[in-house]
């Protein structure tokens, strides 16, 4: 997974070595800072806060972490374990919420300042696997995608038990963006 901070001037990675690599946007010549042991097996996702000073990363070690993107990577603000394995990650614009997604089918959404419960569970939000989550541009909806090959839209504010719209498709779908218009 990728991630550009908000002003652009950063670039965010993860991958299946549990590290977490921030590199300069104008030369990738070698990386900013390394988290060598950010997460104990594969990270699968990261997200940038909206203000750029935070990082959100999920793995194969069911753990949702948030890391200060200043610092030298060592050890996270806030971490949050799980019981099933986390797929997707993603901040929501204002920066308050942090979405995830995982193996469980479940839709979680966390306060980004306390990650101790989720605010809110959309327990079968999808028949099986989830892979990606993004906000809408103006944090109000919520995509999501997932191994059942549905596309669904979620009212964010809601208690995410029905969608507001899905779309089954003949393929598997794997990530999912809003554009920023």
């Amino acid at each position: 997974s990728v991630a550009y901070s908000p002003d652009g001037s950063r670039i965010a990675t993860v991958g299946d070595d549990g590290a977490l690599r921030v590199w300069d946007a104008s030369d990738l010549a070698s990386p900013l800072v390394v988290g060598v042991d950010a997460h104990t097996s594969a990270i699968y996702s990261v997200s940038f806060s909206v203000d750029g000073c935070r990082l959100a990363t999920v793995g194969d070690d069911r753990a949702l972490r948030v890391w200060d993107a200043a610092s030298d990577l060592s050890s996270p603000l806030m971490e949050r374990a799980t019981t099933s394995g986390i797929y997707s990650v993603a901040y929501s614009p204002d920066g308050s919420r942090i979405a995830t997604v995982g193996d469980d089918g479940a839709l979680r959404v966390w306060d980004a300042s306390d990650l101790a419960s989720p605010l809110v569970v959309g327990v079968d939000a999808h028949t099986s696997a989830i892979y990606s989550v993004s906000f809408s541009v103006d944090g109000c909806r919520l995509a999501t995608v997932g191994d059942d090959r549905a596309l669904r839209v979620w009212d964010a504010a809601s208690d995410l038990s029905s969608p507001l719209m899905e779309r089954a498709t003949t393929s598997g779908i794997y990530s999912v963006a809003y554009s920023p218009d």
